[in-house]
C-alpha cells in the first residue's frame, strides 16, 4: 500500500519542518508550531486524504505521528546540532503510538463515515486544538497563541455541528465528544507540566 510509506515520509518531513520553523518564528508561535495539536492535525488531514480503509487509516495515523517525532529529533540533532531530552523523545513516541491510530480512525470517519461520525470526528479534532489552547493560556503562559487555538477549535466545532443533516441528539453527542477530548488534552498537558 503506497499510502503507508508516504505517511511515514510525510511525518518525517512535517516533524523536520516544525523543528526548522522553531528557528524562525518568534515567542508564542515558536511554541505552537511544534505542538501536539499541530502534529495531530497534520496526521488527521494526511490520513483523511490517503487512507481508504479503517486499518489503513489507523496505520497511516500512527506512521505520520511517529514520523513527526522522528523527523523533529533527527532535524534537531543532525541539522541544528542540538541535543533533545531523551525522556521527551520517549514521551512523544509513546504518545504517537496510541494517539496516531486514534487520529487515523477519526480522520477515516471524517471522510468516509456517516453524518454522526463526521460530526464527532471533526468535533474531536477541534477538541484537541482547543484543549491545547486552554493549556497554553492557563498553564504555559503562551496566551496569544493559546487564544488563537481556542478560537480555531471553537470555530471548527461550530462548523462540525452545522455540517450536514443530523438530529439534535447527534449534534449534542458530537459536542460532548469534543468537550471530552478538549478536557483530556488539557488534563494530559497539565499533568506533564506538573510532573
Amino acid at each position: 500500500m503506497v499510502a503507508l510509506p508516504t505517511a511515514a515520509i510525510a511525518g518525517l518531513v512535517a516533524g523536520g519542518l516544525t523543528c526548522l520553523l522553531q528557528e524562525f518564528l518568534p515567542g508564542d508561535w515558536n511554541t505552537v508550531v511544534n505542538s501536539g495539536a499541530v502534529w495531530t492535525v497534520v496526521a488527521y488531514v494526511f490520513t483523511a486524504l490517503v487512507a481508504r480503509t479503517q486499518t489503513g487509516a489507523a496505520l497511516a495515523g500512527l506512521l505520520v505521528l511517529v514520523g513527526e517525532v522522528a523527523g523533529y529529533y533527527i532535524y534537531l540533532a543532525d541539522v541544528r546540532h542540538l541535543s533533545g531530552l531523551h525522556s521527551a523523545e520517549i514521551l512523544w513516541t509513546v504518545a504517537a503510538l496510541w494517539i496516531g491510530p486514534l487520529t487515523g480512525l477519526a480522520a477515516h470517519r471524517a471522510r468516509w463515515g456517516d453524518a454522526a461520525q463526521r460530526m464527532t470526528s471533526l468535533a474531536a479534532i477541534a477538541g484537541v486544538i482547543a484543549g491545547e489552547g486552554a493549556y497554553l493560556v492557563r498553564i504555559a503562559d503562551v496566551v496569544r497563541a493559546g487564544w488563537v487555538e481556542i478560537v480555531i477549535g471553537t470555530m471548527l466545532t461550530a462548523v462540525a455541528l452545522a455540517w450536514g443533516r443530523a438530529p439534535a441528539r447527534v449534534r449534542l453527542g458530537a459536542f460532548a465528544a469534543g468537550v471530552f477530548v478538549a478536557g483530556a488534552v488539557y488534563s494530559a498537558y497539565r499533568l506533564l507540566a506538573l510532573g
